[in-house]
């Protein structure tokens, strides 16, 4: 076999399973969102490139957001917090009603809290070095499972 073909074939097989992976993250995520959607509105503010719509609609998430505020499309780029403050606006609600749900710290949590809103931060791993204060956001989780029960209670404060 020749060194490209056996290459291609390594690249098959790690994008397959890359893919099998976001297929079990999206099949988790949808019904966290599922349940989340019977209670509350929900609009995603996302740094991508132009095709977030896209993406979501070929995963069956599209129909669950109300609205999307893609950085490419509006202009903005988290961590700046205008990219929230238009989320806000596309909510309908006052910023202290609304609670932003991020796995950045510094992207989400930070610029999210700048413009008032209450925060969850779903803690992962973290690309490092970035300065944290875990007192910033009103929730930490470590599993998106956990978020009805958090934002309930966040509701309630």
């Amino acid at each position: 076999m020749r060194l490209n073909t056996l290459l291609e074939e390594y690249v098959k097989k790690l994008a397959e399973k890359g893919y099998d992976k976001a297929l079990s993250m999206v099949k988790k995520s949808r019904l966290v969102v599922e349940r989340l959607r019977t209670k509350y509105k929900l609009v995603l503010v996302s740094n991508f490139y132009g095709n977030i719509n896209k993406i979501l609609e070929d995963f069956g998430l599209l129909c669950y957001f109300e609205s999307i505020i893609e950085s490419s499309v509006v202009g903005v780029r988290k961590p700046d917090p205008a990219i929230y403050a238009l989320g806000v606006e596309a909510m309908g609600f006052p910023a202290e009603e609304i609670v932003v749900v991020g796995d950045s710290f510094s992207k989400d949590m930070v610029p999210a809290h700048t413009v008032g809103c209450k925060t969850v931060w779903l803690k992962g791993v973290g690309w490092g070095g970035e300065e944290i204060d875990e007192s910033l956001p009103d929730a930490i989780i470590s599993d998106l499972e956990e978020l009805s029960t958090v934002i309930d209670q966040i509701q309630l404060l």
